[in-house]
């Protein structure tokens, strides 16, 4: 597993973090509210270090020594898939490399390997000849030159092995609003190191301003223990995303969403969660606890003009994505290209998804793996494999999602919009099993969080996740116990308010019955 010695700074500062909170619940120093404010800045400060990983970034085993701050595996799919979309689509990337390869070191010897975007099969490099020559033709020659030009600067700061290793991944899967974005910064300029350098701190700037707009409208507190959840988050440490492209900007847009709402604005709130739903799709899912807080403002008599307007900035966002989809170079044939992609990688099993889904359908696997009663070795899946079991277990997922939106739905039913927002974190663990990496969001709990409850069982669910990286190499192992252990948090963390809310529904039937 990558960066174990980051996750284990990661878990000494979730044990100090999580001391430090019980250490302030007790009555001697609950009312030190200078100390504990000092104490929350300084750890929130060495949270942001621990996720660069104290300088280490990416590590001393990177291709080239002294350039640890860009992710070049990442910025392979984002940045050439994006500036050459018109051409490459969703199924040429690795294609178009290969024979790319072959005309900058023709004297280099091929892999024996590869994915083939068009089905998502490993097959032998061979096979993608064809392919590779038909995706060469749709370039036009000064553009294929510009590619050329372009994928030589990933060559020559990364080892044949590496590329070798980038084109086993699962290609190139962002929306086409999200490569439209991409492409106004990064379509009309080669490239080079240092401009994948400044185009990898994109994120760094749009998360600076979320986390400020949080300090902004929740406090010093609040904003504290957000960076402290993002900084020693297991699933999303430096290692996944740091130094890549445009790969956070849909939770800036949640955080700044939430903010929004909490400052009465819906329908800027509408919006941004608007964008983040047109780059990363699940991010809509952020809706229904205010949906359902909308419906609880109603029976209550107090009409939710609040949530028309949420509705109307996130409708207006999503028009003008779909224009600016279209716009991204293939036309409105991009949208249907993307929809195929989407089913095709769901159906792939990818290995670091976090979600309901995969304590389900591989629970008894997981346990066994991670628990020393089957090989410790790689687990691959297999497409078809995926499909059946999502066929037969069907039932005991819609169960367990039912239960996670039931406890949803009576959470935030009294909920403010900002809260029941937040809230709405476990219907996307519910629905839309994201990868790890996506679970920085967990970032947002703090936004909800009442006391330091939920915060302590936070941090130790956090622990809990460092612990079952140590368990196995194995990533599908360790990302079914991760989703384990966030399922009994979720499940934890809405019980209170749930039971609030049941409480009151129950109060008119206990008064029928009562006598007299």
């Amino acid at each position: 597993m990558p960066q174990a010695p980051g996750i284990a700074t990661q878990a000494l500062l979730s044990v100090l973090a999580l001391g430090l909170l019980l250490a302030f619940q007790t009555p001697a120093l609950r009312r030190r509210r200078r100390l504990a404010g000092a104490a929350s800045a300084i750890l929130a400060l060495a949270s942001v270090a621990a996720w660069f990983g104290f300088g280490r970034l990416h590590g001393p085993d990177v291709a080239v020594p002294g350039h640890r701050f860009v992710h070049y595996y990442e910025q392979f799919h984002y940045q050439l898939g994006s500036r050459y979309f018109p051409e490459l689509g969703y199924d040429g990337l690795y294609a178009a490399s290969l024979a790319a390869e072959r005309e900058s070191f023709p004297d280099r010897i091929q892999p024996p390997r590869t994915r083939d975007l068009r089905t998502n099969r490993v097959v032998p490099t061979r096979h993608l000849d064809d392919h590779a020559e038909r995706v060469r033709e749709r370039f036009r020659p000064e553009r294929w030159r510009a590619f050329v030009r372009d994928h030589e600067v990933f060559l020559a700061m990364n080892p044949p092995a590496q590329v070798e290793r980038w084109r086993l991944d699962l290609g190139y899967n962002p929306t086409p609003a999200w490569t439209f974005a991409a492409r106004l910064l990064n379509a009309h300029l080669p490239l080079s190191h240092r401009r994948l350098e400044w185009l990898g701190a994109v994120d760094l700037l749009l998360l600076a301003i979320a986390f400020a707009a949080v300090f902004r409208s929740y406090g010093p507190a609040v904003g504290a223990a957000s960076l402290v959840i993002f900084g020693l988050g297991y699933p999303g440490r430096f290692t996944w995303v740091g130094g890549a492209y445009l790969r956070q900007d849909w939770l800036a847009a949640a955080m700044l969403a939430l903010c929004a709402l909490r400052r009465g604005r819906p329908a800027a709130a509408g919006l941004l969660i608007g964008y983040a739903t047109a780059v990363r799709l699940f991010p809509a899912l952020l809706l229904l606890g205010p949906a359902v807080a909308a419906l609880g403002d109603l029976r209550r008599g107090e009409p939710p003009r609040w949530a028309l307007r949420l509705a109307a900035g996130f409708a207006a966002a999503l028009a003008l994505a779909g224009v600016a989809g279209s716009l991204a170079g293939r036309g409105p044939a991009a949208w249907s290209e993307f929809a195929s992609r989407i089913e095709l990688y769901r159906a792939s099993g990818a290995r670091n998804l976090i979600g309901a889904e995969l304590p389900v359908l591989f629970g008894g696997e997981i346990a066994r793996r991670a628990f020393g009663a089957e090989p410790q070795e790689r687990w691959d899946l297999q497409v078809e494999d995926v499909v059946l079991r999502r066929q037969l277990r069907w039932p005991w997922l819609a169960l367990v999602q039912g239960l996670l939106f039931g406890l949803l739905v009576a959470a935030a039913w009294r909920a403010t919009p900002a809260a029941a927002a937040a809230l709405s974190l476990v219907a996307i663990f519910a629905l839309a099993p994201a990868a790890g990496y996506y679970w920085a969001a967990l970032a947002l709990v703090p936004l909800r969080a009442r006391g330091g409850s939920a915060l302590a069982a936070l941090l130790a669910a956090n622990l809990a996740m460092c612990g079952a990286h140590a368990l196995t190499a194995d990533t599908l192992v360790v990302y079914g116990l991760v989703s384990a252990i966030l399922g009994v948090f979720f499940v934890g963390w809405l019980l209170p308010d749930a039971l609030r809310s049941a409480r009151e529904w129950a109060a008119p039937l206990v008064r029928g019955q009562a006598p007299g």
